[in-house]
This record gives structure tokens, C-alpha cells and sequence, in this order.
């Protein structure tokens, strides 16, 4: 794991280096907390680009993480 973010409204980020390569080397997907299942929002080919992505999600508003196309 690269990066585990708990946000105050429930929304858990995590950034991991990929099993499977799918989406990328890397992913960041997103769990509301007390929910069993992640949603992948991203892939990233880089741990650069995995890092910069990860904060990108932790700084967006619910809204915006509402609205968000999931890859997986």
C-alpha cells in the first residue's frame, strides 16, 4: 500500500501497487467506511503519478467523488 487516507466523512482512499496491472502498476480506489467493497477510481503506470492521484482524491468533495466514472 502506498497511501491509506480515512477522510471525517466516511470515505476511505487507498492507493496500492496493482495484482493484476489492469489498470495500471498502480491504483486508488474508494470505500464509504462500514461498506465491504472498493471501488477502483483510477490506474496509474507510475508511483509518482499513484501519489499525486491518491491526493487528488482525498482533497475532492463529496460531490465530486459522487460523480465519479468508476474504472472498476
Amino acid at each position: 500500500r502506498l497511501r491509506l487516507t480515512k477522510r471525517e466523512d466516511g470515505y476511505i482512499i487507498s492507493t496500492v501497487k496493482s495484482y493484476d496491472n489492469w489498470y495500471g502498476f498502480y491504483e486508488t480506489a474508494i470505500m464509504l467506511e462500514g461498506l465491504d467493497y472498493w471501488k477502483i477510481a483510477e490506474g496509474y503506470k507510475t508511483k509518482e503519478k499513484a501519489i499525486k492521484g491518491h491526493e487528488k482524491y482525498v482533497n475532492m468533495s463529496v460531490n465530486e467523488i459522487e460523480r465519479i466514472a468508476w474504472i472498476g
